[in-house]
């Protein structure tokens, strides 16, 4: 059995409520347009003048403060979207309240979207939750769609296999194709099938909820899904070199470039893939150690795929002699790689005093990842006495060679300082590097905006961005999301969670 290795699948939610929410012509917007006969295909099509604009404003305005719910809740949308009005979440939450407090079910399903991502009102995923079932409770799928994967999370309620299928059965029964494909995907990992165990997929870790990802197949370690993962949260321009040939596993010279400028930029995807080029020597030659050097890389960077790659690699024909071998010729990859798995609890021939010696030798051979761990050994007192300050000296060492992990790692002590300091430059410089790819600057953005550090208070944004992470395999994004979620959590028996 593989020590210290948690199964996990990943919840997009997030996403893909604010692609329900933004869509220029989603759901909510056709069913209030309903009846509207659609154009001639080839005819003219004439804008309305300005005029009668304004005036179809003014009676959308005059019928909403009438009490027409339908109206007021169209008004809502529009605020949102800028049609005819400037845009403006708090009139449109303030107008989606009035219409939900009617009981129109597209004002409480689209009034969860805004309260779940904290637009025009404050963050709040329990009230969200509350306009999910009740417009769940009026027939609308895709609010039973989102209550279901809600109770797979363990975060707004209590994890419940049995009922997550139960809703996401009910909405792809009602022809909501998000839920069919859901589904298929509950029914293919064993999720509360009916007539199965309630138990839910197997968590070795007995501790962590599983989010579920539909779009990517997370239990699996081949080279599409790794290249998929590096599409899915890579830079656009990464992605755009990459996307053209997603199914692909041979990238051209420019591509390897991006990826290897991202996997600098602390991207744990990036070196998932570039040690899966080198375990299998594409576009680089084939050595175990370094395709082992960068699994442990990412895996300390929170990557989701790279324990399976690294214990599958570790226990491969050959390795164990390799790199015995390799070690006892002082090389300092080796000597990081066997210290990194006596760490990881996949190799255990060497004590931790042993595995220390082989990565300060690894260290004082000037191998920045080598450097950059032992650092976090002094962080965190693994092997050595806890020494905050020899570990910023570690990582300011990594730093003056432009290890752009170290860097992010000193920066973000900033954050965790008496009083913590925060700064705009300070949160520029994290959405930078997120939008590198790193998941280190990810969370200590979402924390700039949880505790309003650099930049205004923003529990929506951070709980978005914790949730990424999380997504992407961070466990520190996952407590900070359910310690979130506790700091606001109301009292009764119907929001205890595990």
């Amino acid at each position: 059995m593989k020590k210290g290795l948690k199964s996990r699948f990943l919840l997009g939610l997030t996403a893909g409520l604010v692609l329900i929410a933004c869509m220029e012509d989603g759901l909510a917007q056709r069913k209030s347009e309903a009846g509207k006969k659609e154009p001639t295909p080839g005819m003219m099509i004439k804008e309305s003048s300005l005029d009668y604009r304004l005036w179809e404003g003014f009676v959308l305005v005059r019928r909403a403060n009438g009490g027409e719910a339908p109206a007021q809740h169209e008004l809502g949308l529009r605020y949102l979207q800028g049609r005819g009005f400037q845009a403006d979440t708090l009139k449109a939450a303030y107008w989606m309240q009035k219409s939900a407090d009617q009981d129109f079910d597209l004002a409480h399903f689209n009034l969860g979207i805004l309260t779940l991502n904290g637009w025009g009102v404050p963050w709040d995923p329990f009230g969200a939750f509350r306009h999910f079932r009740r417009a769940g409770q009026r027939g609308m799928p895709e609010a039973d769609f989102i209550l279901g994967l809600m109770y797979t999370e363990d975060l707004v309620v209590r994890q419940n296999w049995r009922q997550a299928y139960a809703l996401v059965k009910k909405a792809a029964d009602a022809g909501f194709d998000p839920a069919k494909k859901a589904l298929t995907e509950f029914q293919k990992r064993g999720i509360n099938v009916a007539g199965q165990s309630t138990a839910g997929p197997k968590n070795p870790s007995g501790l962590r909820p599983l989010f579920i990802d539909f779009n990517v197949d997370t239990s699996s370690t081949d080279d599409s899904a790794i290249l998929n993962d590096l599409i899915q949260e890579g830079s656009e321009e990464l992605k755009k070199a990459l996307g053209v040939n997603p199914g692909g596993t041979t990238p051209d010279s420019s591509a390897l470039a991006l990826i290897q400028r991202a996997s600098e930029a602390g991207s744990p995807e990036a070196r998932t893939l570039l040690g899966r080029f080198s375990e299998k020597g594409i576009a680089a030659d084939r050595d175990p150690m370094i395709a082992a050097a960068q699994y442990l890389v990412a895996l300390r960077n929170e990557s989701s795929r790279a324990m399976d790659l690294l214990w599958n690699l570790a226990n491969g024909d050959g390795f164990p002699e390799e790199l015995e071998r390799r070690a006892k010729e002082s090389d300092p990859v080796t000597q990081f790689v066997w210290a990194g798995l006596v760490a990881a609890r996949i190799d255990q021939r060497l004590s931790g005093e042993q595995a220390l010696k082989l990565l300060q030798s690894s260290a004082q051979q000037n191998y920045v990842d080598a450097i950059v761990e032992l650092g976090m050994c002094y962080q965190s007192g693994r092997w050595v006495p806890q020494d905050r300050s020899q570990a910023s000296k570690l990582w300011e060492t990594a730093a003056a060679s432009g290890n752009k992990e170290a860097i992010v790692r000193l920066r973000a002590i900033q954050l965790f300082a008496e009083p913590p300091r925060g700064s705009a430059d300070l949160v520029a410089f994290f959405k930078m590097q997120a939008e590198e790819g790193s998941i280190l600057a990810q969370v200590a953005l979402a924390y700039c905006y949880e505790r309003g550090l650099g930049t205004p208070r923003d529990g929506g944004s951070a709980a978005r961005i914790y949730r990424n992470a999380a997504q992407r395999g961070s466990e520190s994004a996952f407590e900070a999301l359910k310690r979130m979620h506790d700091a606001i959590r109301p009292k009764g028996a119907e929001w205890e969670v595990g």
